[in-house]
């Protein structure tokens, strides 16, 4: 789709376009990741087209039937397993690394088409507007790739315990990661921040 400069990362406009699109080649399961955008879209999009949402999927088995689809809560401290019924419809969004890729599939599945749509004037946006975007910093050490976290939270009690920390994870050859309050205390800068509202980690 020809869409005008930043119409993609613009979530009322995609919201918009993933509506139309699915309300027109419908019924179908919109499958989206479960990203910061992720987050935003699904719920969107199912409430214009009055479908069944579920978010940070990690589990969808579905042959005859209702759908069973498995998403953590508290946390991720527990699994549940939702029944879903998917006859008209769903959204749903996946956790990154939900299914691993067990290699090529048996027999023919035949093949994905890809369809060009032409741009409507009705996919402006009408309530909001990108100011500007963000790049994000690059500096310092990607937590994502190491393979060692000290990970801190609340627990740290104090700034001042913060050179323990550090001197533990460089005895141990990881990095340093933290939770969202210790950010906001202002004991850490952001970048090392992991989980939902920081960097997701693949473990």
């Amino acid at each position: 789709m020809e869409a005008p400069p930043g119409a993609e990362s613009h979530g009322e406009v995609v919201i918009k376009v993933l509506a139309d699109v699915v309300r027109e080649n419908g019924p179908a399961v919109l499958f989206l990741g479960f990203t910061h955008m992720g987050m935003e879209l699904a719920p969107a999009v199912g409430w214009r087209l009055g479908l069944p949402v579920v978010t940070d999927c990690v589990g969808f088995e579905w042959a005859e039937g209702p759908a069973r689809v498995r998403r953590p809560i508290y946390g991720g401290k527990l699994i549940i397993s939702l029944t879903v019924n998917l006859g008209r419809g769903g959204v749903i969004s996946v956790q990154k690394g939900a299914w691993k890729d067990d290699g090529e599939l048996d027999g023919d599945h035949g093949t994905v088409p890809i369809v060009h749509f032409p741009w409507r004037d009705s996919w402006k946006s009408e309530k909001t507007q990108i100011m500007g975007i963000s790049e994000p910093s690059l500096e310092g050490e990607d937590i994502t790739k190491a393979e060692i976290l000290v990970s801190l939270g609340r627990g740290l009690g104090d700034p001042e315990n913060l050179p323990v920390m550090k001197s533990l994870a460089e005895k141990l050859g990881g990095m340093l990661s933290c939770s969202r309050p210790v950010v906001d205390q202002g004991w850490l800068p952001c970048e090392p921040s992991s989980g939902i509202s920081g960097k997701p980690l693949l473990l």
